[in-house]
């Protein structure tokens, strides 16, 4: 009911927020007192949870608070994004918890808890709007201790005082609000968060009270089967119907949230009695610590043998670092079972290599491992293999003994390390398996490539039991040949498994385990024949994703019956805005948009994007000044797109039974025209004034650039390197320099020399509209700019210097994943999660089990 305004304390130098009454309510005595409730509510609440009042005062008959300036999100704003992690449900649990605990032990009640009350910030989450607050008689305002009735729960005009949706049900009927009732608002704000949906919800004001009234809430379980049984139990404990079942205060609930947190282990095989008399509340603390502790001992247990009388499926978060974010699909479980190397991105955007242990949950960070990428263990769990700028090296898993063990790709990645000693990796986005001894060498080709697909690739390597055979992965570049192999280090033509399974595999006990479209799925396989034995069974439904430019699939298996995966949910990159100086403006659209590209009136965004998980990536169109998006393909799967100078087209690649580039109006008004189609690899880059669009050719197994005609659909060879960006007035092409030398350089459109631009490595380069300066990203994430002086028909560029730290999501990649607006002022960049926003992997215990169910 209050107007809020931004202003400055010019006395202390701070920004403040003033609360007002607007004109048409301030003559009501009703509202306020209302704020007259609020400022007394405030004024004898100090919690680092709850928004802080420094003021109160009255103005030419208007009375105006000043209070703390938070700078974030509503809950509410966030929860149009989706369900939370759960390890913020739990984080913002606690706080939300704690700040109605410190209200409550100074006979407050809020009475509004909703998400729209809650603010979350960089600091943590905080509860606002006291208005509706009240002082409860008899000094403490905790459930059991029965206030008597203050005021009866009615305005004036016989309204409830409330958000329907979020009220308890004697509030609904009329009763007198204590602190049990905030408690069953507590539990619908949970539920909330992990769900993405309301507890209670219906068409009409009417349905929504039934609801609350006589109704229980789908279990959280079955709407995110991430989500722990216990964390459930909790919930409903908050959202009994009778208040003398529910938790009596808000400082039980946070101790069991506190619970969850710090143990984290819970078999989905036990429940908790929803109703919770008082007398067994305690012994209910009691018991859920002892459950926790029977799970962590149970992991230790199944981590050596599991019984085959112990057929339970038991479900773990592995934690992120402090001040660390997952990287997506980087992480690896050891053969024993017994640890995880992952790859964690810091607040700087350097990602690093860590190891956690399983059994203690300590995790350690390897030093000297800036830029890894890609782990995979030894079969002995001694040596952990990865890829670090431009190397493969291995170290110990206590982060001693780190040795490089060969040159590789930039772009190399997928290792496999056999029983002999010998590892397989990707070579490159697209080429041959290669293999090296671990002690070191030179890595030789141990697959090939026939001669009519150079732009084919292959993936994924794992071996067999005999140290011999292994299998692989195909490349989507051509949809006939694509599929999993088996081969044999010792030469031989590939035998051909599957066509039909398009994401990396994982072999363990006796089943292969592949994603189709949001579904994890396990196939027996009888490694002896290397043939399938039976049919797929599902293992996982809608919980992650195969990773649609790579092929890549987020889940890696021990020996001993042990998985680790990363959700399709949470794992996902975010579009931000960013001004000069790298401060944070907003967010764009849902995680998972890629390859951002604004058109050239700046109102516009082109993505690509899998909404659904199914590896299936189509263009979208976000306007920006409505903040609503539409595909503009249907038919999967897209990938590198960028608009045409007016605006009026955008140009994309995408994967087929042939690769091609293709156009549609970006309104959609016409139907899709081919550009050029190809056996080969296509990645569109640019679009030039004259109406060709620039892409980058594999044809040859290494990127080329070559224009493609729109209208005559020939093509023209580009022999300067690869990434390229037309300028704005289209004479010149930014690019990397030739055969991929690192670094950015330009070059005439026309045809000319080059000119180096970078002082280093660098990739992704975008022009400003003016062309007096470029951008590009350097390999630790930082933005660069070059300034740019156009002199008697060239270009002379100065000294690149750092603009700001990123956390772009691939600091090199040929799919472009930052733009930048015309004037050269804000930057929209594809960005890895930052702490607490990225979720934890999930640790499954006896996977097995599950296929029977």
């Amino acid at each position: 009911m209050g107007e809020v305004y931004r202003a400055r304390d010019t006395r202390l130098g701070r920004d403040v927020a003033i609360k007002v009454l607007p004109a048409r309510l301030a003559e009501d005595p009703e509202f306020r007192q209302r704020l007259d409730r609020e400022a007394r509510a405030i004024s004898s609440l100090s919690h680092p949870n709850i928004c802080a009042l420094y003021d109160i005062g009255h103005r030419d008959g208007m009375g105006f608070l000043v209070m703390e300036y938070l700078d974030g999100e509503t809950l509410a704003t966030r929860l149009t994004r989706g369900p939370l992690p759960l390890d913020q449900v739990l984080r913002y649990g606690i706080e939300i918890a704690d700040a109605l605990a410190a209200a409550h032990r100074k006979a407050v009640v809020h009475r509004d808890l909703k998400p729209g009350n809650v603010m979350l910030t960089r600091t943590g989450a905080r509860l606002l709007d006291f208005g509706l607050a009240k002082p409860v008689a008899g000094g403490h305002a905790a459930g059991g201790v029965h206030a008597a009735t203050v005021s009866a729960p009615l305005t004036s005009q016989g309204t409830l005082l409330g958000t329907f949706q979020y009220m308890s049900p004697e509030q609904l009927q009329g009763q007198e609000a204590d602190a049990r009732s905030d408690i069953f608002a507590l539990g619908a704000v949970l539920y909330e968060m992990a769900t993405g949906t309301r507890a209670f919800d219906g068409k009409t004001t009417a349905s929504v009270i039934a609801a609350i009234l006589e109704r229980e809430p789908a279990p959280i379980p079955s709407l995110q089967p991430l989500a722990p049984a216990a964390l459930d139990d909790v919930v409903r404990g908050c959202l009994a119907k009778d208040p003398e079942v529910r938790w009596q205060t808000a400082h039980d609930v946070s101790l069991q949230l506190r619970t969850l947190r710090t143990r984290g282990v819970e078999r989905e095989s036990q429940s908790i009695p929803t109703a919770l008399p008082k007398r067994r509340l305690a012994l209910w603390g009691v018991a859920a610590i002892a459950l926790f502790a029977a799970g962590l001992l149970a992991a230790r247990y199944f981590a050596t043998a599991a019984p085959p009388d112990a057929p339970e499926l038991l479900r773990a978060p592995v934690l992120a670092p402090t001040g660390h974010a997952f990287t997506p699909n980087d992480f690896a479980i050891s053969p024993d079972g017994r640890r995880v190397a992952f790859i964690a991105a810091g607040a700087d955007g350097v990602q690093t290599l860590w190891v956690t242990s399983l059994e203690s949950g300590q995790s350690a960070e390897v030093a000297g491992s800036d830029d890894a990428k890609s782990p995979f263990w030894a079969p002995d769990s001694r040596w952990i293999g990865f890829f670090a700028r431009g190397k493969l090296m291995k170290v110990e898993p206590g982060g001693v003994g780190l040795q490089t063990v060969c040159d590789a790709h930039a772009t190399a990645r997928g290792g496999a390390w056999g029983p002999s000693g010998d590892i397989l990796f990707s070579s490159a986005v697209f080429g041959p398996l290669v293999r090296v001894p671990a002690v070191g060498g030179t890595a030789q080709p141990v697959t090939q490539i026939p001669p009519d697909m150079p732009g084919e690739a292959h993936r994924f390597p794992q071996f067999l039991s005999d140290g011999r055979r292994f299998l692989f992965s195909a490349s989507w570049t051509n949809q006939q040949r694509g599929g999993v192999y088996l081969a044999s280090v010792g030469g031989g033509a590939p035998k051909l498994l599957s066509s039909e399974i398009r994401s990396r595999t994982v072999l363990a006990s006796g089943y292969l385990i592949y994603v189709a479209e949001g579904t994890v799925y396990a196939r027996p396989f009888d490694e002896r024949d290397g043939q399938f034995t039976g049919e797929p069974r599902a293992l996982l439904r809608n919980e992650i994703a195969a990773d649609w430019r790579f092929g890549d699939m987020p889940l890696s298996a021990s020996g001993n019956g042990r998985i680790v995966f990363q959700s399709r949910q949470t794992y996902y990159s975010q579009l931000l805005w960013f001004d000069r100086s790298g401060k944070e403006l907003g967010v764009v659209g849902p995680p998972g948009y890629w390859s951002p590209a604004l058109s050239p009136d700046g109102t516009r965004l082109a993505v690509t994007h899998d909404p659904d998980g199914t590896g299936r990536t189509n263009v979208w169109i976000h306007d920006l000044n409505r903040n609503v998006a539409a595909p503009l393909t249907t038919t999967g799967t897209h990938t590198a797109l960028a608009w045409s100078r007016d605006g009026k087209w955008i140009a994309y690649s995408a994967m087929r039974s042939k690769t091609g580039i293709y156009r549609r109006p970006a309104d959609g008004s016409g139907p899709e025209e081919t550009i050029h189609e190809s056996e080969a690899h296509l990645l569109v880059n640019s679009y030039s004034r004259d109406g060709a669009v620039l892409a980058m050719d594999f044809a040859k197994g290494i990127p080329e650039l070559r224009a493609f005609d729109v209208q005559s659909k020939q093509s023209r060879l580009f022999d300067v390197g690869a990434e390229g960006s037309y300028s704005p007035d289209g004479k010149w092409i930014a690019h990397l320099g030739y055969n991929n030398t690192p670094g950015v350089s330009v070059t005439p459109a026309a045809g000319g020399g080059q000119i180096r631009v970078s002082s280093g490595p660098g990739s992704q380069a975008r022009w400003r509209r003016d062309m007096t300066e470029l951008y590009y990203i350097a390999p630790n994430r930082k933005m660069m700019v070059v300034p740019l002086t156009s002199r008697d028909g060239t270009l002379e560029p100065g000294p690149p210097r750092e603009l700001f730290q990123t956390r772009v999501v691939q600091p090199a990649l040929a799919l472009f994943q930052y733009d930048v607006t015309a004037d050269g002022q804000k930057f929209l960049i594809n960005s890895l999660p930052r702490e607490g926003v990225s979720a934890p992997l999930t640790l499954l215990v006896n996977w097995t089990a599950a296929l029977s169910r």
